[in-house]
């Protein structure tokens, strides 16, 4: 479902230090957040726009209700999400997400290489969500859905090519790994 993220800057992180430092004089820059991102949190994302790629919104779209996650198998079918999946794809930057079993534990999913991962999402207006699939192998122990990851040599077709979304979206997941949280 993926339900929170992190965003850490770590010295090694340099792509994720090289976004917010594209967003360092953006007017929300002083509300974004980093650390374990929450729904209604202002983060950075990678729009497709060529000319300003980079931006500060909230997570979560408002309606009756905060909408976090789309699932990726109806994101075409849903009114809500059918204008911004043609148009307004964007990527989420991460350094992992949580996911919790059915005990209430928290596990932190993150790339293999402890590199950062781009979650694929949609935005509209001043907010986004996160595109989410059946989970994989790494994750289905745990939970049952995951975020959409969007590999590096992809970052391009998934913001530029609406002939890539649907490919994209049905591609399998890379392996990740799995650390469980311990609560202090």
């Amino acid at each position: 479902m993926c339900g929170r993220y992190t965003l850490f800057t770590e010295e090694d992180n340099q792509q994720i230090k090289q976004i917010l430092e594209h967003l360092k004089n953006h007017p929300q820059r002083p509300n974004m957040k980093t650390g374990e991102i929450f729904p209604t949190n202002l983060a950075p994302i990678v729009i497709n726009n060529k000319e300003n790629q980079f931006d500060i919104l909230k997570w979560g779209f408002e309606f009756n209700s905060l909408i976090i996650n789309a699932r990726s198998e109806t994101i075409f079918e849903k009114r809500t999400f059918m204008e911004p999946i043609k148009t307004q794809r964007c990527l989420i930057p991460a350094t992992g997400f949580y996911e919790w079993d059915k005990s209430k534990n928290k596990y932190h999913f993150t790339l293999k290489k402890d590199e950062p991962l781009f979650m694929a999402g949609i935005y509209r207006k001043n907010h986004f969500v996160i595109i989410t699939t059946k989970a994989n192998e790494s994750l289905e122990a745990i939970h049952d859905r995951m975020p959409v990851i969007i590999e590096e040599k992809n970052k391009e077709d998934w913001l530029f090519d609406n002939g890539a979304t649907l490919a994209l979206l049905n591609q399998k997941q890379p392996l990740l790994n799995e650390q469980l949280v311990i609560k202090e």
